[in-house]
């Protein structure tokens, strides 16, 4: 089953092997156990979460920015967090493969403005294509 409610109850319940147990109570009244690793819950009350819950009773937070899978405990990145990290990675990308070559900051972050289109899914398929005796790869 899955859901989405605001969370209006946790507390802790023991172990279980080498994992926390907490007790979670939503305000549309599912209940169940979510397991930590740690003795926190990583969950607030007062707060919105998308839950799936088991037919053993197991919660898990379902957390959609998590590039690690569906467990909750990731950070969650906004929109303008994402684009700044996708800039990042495009702009080192860039640098490492102008290394050791005679190219101006201009090229590389030329070079970085297209990793970037690529990474975000916004390349324009309008665009002219490059020619392929011009690149330097």
């Amino acid at each position: 089953m899955e859901g989405k409610s605001k969370l209006i109850n946790v507390q802790p319940t023991g172990t279980f092997k080498e994992m926390y147990k907490f007790e979670l109570e939503f305000e549309d009244g599912t209940t169940g156990v979510l397991y930590r690793k740690t003795n926190e819950s990583k969950v607030e009350k007062g707060t919105e979460y998308p839950y799936s819950l088991n037919d053993k009773g197991t919660i898990k937070i379902v957390n959609p920015n998590y590039a690690g899978g569906n467990s909750g405990g990731g950070k969650q990145y906004s929109d303008d967090d994402k684009a700044r990290m996708a800039k990042s990675v495009a702009i080192k990308t860039a640098g490492i493969i102008h290394a050791n070559r005679n190219t101006t900051n201009a090229d590389i972050l030329a070079d970085a403005d297209v990793f970037y289109e690529y990474i975000t899914g916004s390349i324009n398929p309008n665009a002219p294509k490059a020619d392929i005796d011009d690149n330097p790869f």
